[in-house]
């Protein structure tokens, strides 16, 4: 009844199965059932105790526990800046489901576990199904509830590569994401260029220890030229043994002090930094693709 319906709409996300505790007595005792019907949820950490179903056993309120006991790897976005933190995280293809659910539904929580690593998923919620109260995202891509598009995350932010024009379904939804891992394979080391921050630099990006060369663009507000010109840079040169970052030097001024900038009367620089050996040098001229990409090869070439 309830629970043959509930096993029929999770059994795409889960493992939903049923046990005879007369017949296997060990595997009941083993999960301290002692009152029947009971539901027990098993973790994938095998040393985890399973979660304990407290309530009344129907479809919707089995649904509502399985769904936010669901382990979920995907992130939350809700405006431009939450976008951008989410692609300069992401590993894998971007891709953003737009949805009138508050949190990300039971597929969307599965495929993000199965893709962990390989994939980043997001998911900008409240979308409005009718289209008249739109969320800022959902009113600035325009697509419609729920539905799927994949970001790229080196163009200006959050450029579409590609919608998802099939059935909402999750056997559909995997096939179309291992396609685009397997392009990404094949198109071999893609460009990366990142916010220079706080929790970077302690990870050990451009860090005290890192022996990669740094280019850093430290910038003063919006300039789409130079962010143009730094991301042509990151794509020329991805497959060379450096990094391509930015950082706002209104947000952290310390920046200009520590490459001695803070005398200077320009608002956006362009800064070589080997941080193993604690050497900078900081281009002089104009902030354009071409005069970058010769400071770039003059600095690696030498």
């Amino acid at each position: 009844g309830e629970y043959m319906q509930f096993a029929t709409t999770f059994k795409e996300f889960l493992k939903v199965g049923a046990v005879n505790c007369r017949e296997q007595r060990e595997s009941c005792s083993g999960a301290s059932i002692t009152d029947f019907p009971a539901l027990r949820w098993f973790p994938e950490d095998k040393n985890a105790p399973p979660e304990v179903f407290e309530g009344t056993i129907n479809a919707k309120n089995l649904g509502k526990w399985a769904s936010a006991t669901m382990p979920d790897h995907s992130v939350i976005v809700e405006d431009r800046n939450q976008l951008r933190r989410w692609l300069d995280d992401a590993k894998g293809p971007a891709v953003l489901l737009f949805t009138d659910k508050s949190t990300a539904p039971p597929m969307w929580k599965a495929l993000s576990r199965e893709f962990k690593g390989r994939a980043s998923l997001g998911v900008v919620p409240k979308c409005d199904k009718t289209g008249v109260f739109k969320t800022p995202l959902q009113r600035e891509y325009d697509v419609r509830v729920p539905g799927v598009i994949r970001l790229d995350a080196l163009e200006e932010i959050g450029k579409v590569a590609e919608n998802f024009n099939f059935q909402m379904k999750k056997d559909v939804l995997h096939l179309w994401i291992m396609k685009t891992i397997a392009m990404r394979k094949q198109a071999g080391p893609q460009a990366t260029f990142r916010e220079w921050s706080k929790q970077r630099y302690e990870a050990g990006d451009c860090g005290p220890n890192d022996s990669q060369l740094c280019f850093l663009w430290f910038k003063a507000g919006a300039d789409p030229k130079v962010e143009d010109a730094t991301r042509q840079l990151a794509h020329k040169y991805r497959t060379d043994p450096m990094k391509m970052m930015w950082a706002n030097v209104e947000m952290s001024p310390q920046l200009l002090e520590a490459f001695d900038l803070e005398g200077s009367d320009a608002s956006d620089f362009f800064v070589a930094f080997r941080p193993k050996r604690g050497r900078f040098k900081v281009h002089v001229g104009d902030l354009t693709f071409p005069a970058l990409d010769s400071f770039v090869d003059s600095v690696l070439n030498s």
